[in-house]
């Protein structure tokens, strides 16, 4: 059976009323933004609908989240100024709430890298700085922990314990992650009228 049909229908970025009022202009001015979302938007849903790696305790931060956060948006917009905010204005209100929480599903490589250091105390894959944020994280936050977590081979509390500190962990540095999946991710899909808000 189809994912939806165990879950109900999963809403689309196409089905934002956002979208829906972008879709009804018919000026050519707005065909960059228009080709920017179709280009971006598919991407940015499939990561937070099938990146697999977002904490369990927060997968309400998913495409769901997202739709629901743009719906918010269109309905918190008066009804006599949503017709007309500008292309670029319903594009980035639709591209802020796709992208507001992206950095809850980190990169694989990411999670199971922090996740080995933890575990381990060493990790090739994560640089100093990485190391820093994550020892600063853990001073700050009263764990009182210098990974590794055990010397032994880890039990399962130890297990479950890192992956809770990695689920928190996560959950403190989403901003920042979002920010750089953006930045690395979408440079080259700004068309001049989006450029502006530079």
């Amino acid at each position: 059976m189809a994912a939806s049909g165990i879950l109900g229908h999963l809403s689309n970025w196409t089905d934002t009323a956002l979208w829906k009022v972008l879709q009804e202009r018919d000026s050519v001015e707005i065909a960059p933004v228009v080709t920017t979302l179709n280009n971006c938007m598919p991407n940015i849903q499939r990561v937070l609908t099938q990146g697999g790696t977002a904490p369990t305790d927060f997968t309400l931060h998913d495409s769901q989240h997202a739709f629901r956060v743009a719906e918010r948006m269109a309905a918190l917009v008066p009804s006599d100024v949503l017709p007309n905010l500008s292309a670029y204005e319903l594009a980035l209100l639709l591209l802020s709430a796709y992208l507001h929480d992206i950095g809850i599903t980190p990169e694989q490589h990411k999670v199971s890298s922090h996740y080995g250091y933890l575990l381990t105390g060493s990790c090739a894959d994560l640089s100093q700085t990485e190391i820093n944020e994550l020892q600063k994280w853990l001073d700050d936050t009263g764990y009182d922990i210098v990974p590794p977590l055990s010397k032994e081979p880890p039990s399962p509390e130890i297990l479950r314990f890192a992956n809770e500190l990695i689920t928190h962990y996560c959950r403190h540095r989403h901003n920042d992650w979002s920010e750089n999946l953006i930045r690395r991710n979408l440079p080259g899909q700004k068309p001049r009228n989006l450029q502006q808000l530079d």
